[in-house]
């Protein structure tokens, strides 16, 4: 799947949109950018969406910002106490526990990091959820949406890595594409 111009375009004009009062989808506006999973594409996709912030932020009254989850994991792995040395230490001998105490912490601690910041921010604000393949296979999406879902009011944007609706999100024979409060683009 290449990188899709008028695609782009048309989330951009939503999300605009949307922050202005002038196109409404549920509750809390959620929106899903697929792109292919082809060389280059996420470094175009970083790029786009960076762009894409900056011109959000030159409108008047709206805001964005762009979020690494790949940062978001990195600092959560240090608080939960995962990148010290005796932690690394057990881990080489006990891989499974360690896999089952990241899937069980990260999905949380993620989530309440996201809320931290972007907690008390109206429609007006758009947060550009970045790096989402970081995250996985410890955390999916629609975990964090879940967590987050009533404490955080902005128009979230996730781009998503995959070529095909719900191919990451799909777990225990739930579909990703479930996820009621998002439009995929």
């Amino acid at each position: 799947m290449p990188w899709d111009e008028e695609r782009f375009n048309e989330l951009e004009r939503r999300v605009v949109a949307t922050m202005q009062g002038r196109y409404a989808i549920a509750d809390v506006p959620y929106f899903r950018f697929l792109y292919g999973p082809a060389d280059g594409i996420e470094k175009t996709c970083m790029s786009e969406f960076k762009k894409m912030v900056k011109r959000i932020n030159s409108e008047e009254g709206l805001s964005a910002e762009a979020l690494q989850l790949s940062q978001l994991l990195i600092e959560s792995l240090r608080d939960l106490g995962f990148l010290t040395e005796d932690t690394m230490k057990a881990e080489s001998h006990d891989r499974s526990t360690f896999i089952t105490d990241l899937s069980s912490n990260l999905p949380q601690e993620i989530s309440k990091m996201l809320i931290d910041r972007l907690q008390g921010k109206s429609r007006e604000h758009c947060a550009v959820l970045l790096r989402l393949g970081a995250l996985f296979p410890f955390v999916r999406v629609s975990q964090i949406l879940q967590k987050i879902d009533s404490a955080v009011n902005c128009v979230l944007v996730i781009p998503y890595p995959g070529s095909r609706e719900g191919e990451m999100l799909w777990d225990r024979h739930v579909d990703g594409n479930s996820y009621y409060r998002w439009q995929t683009i």
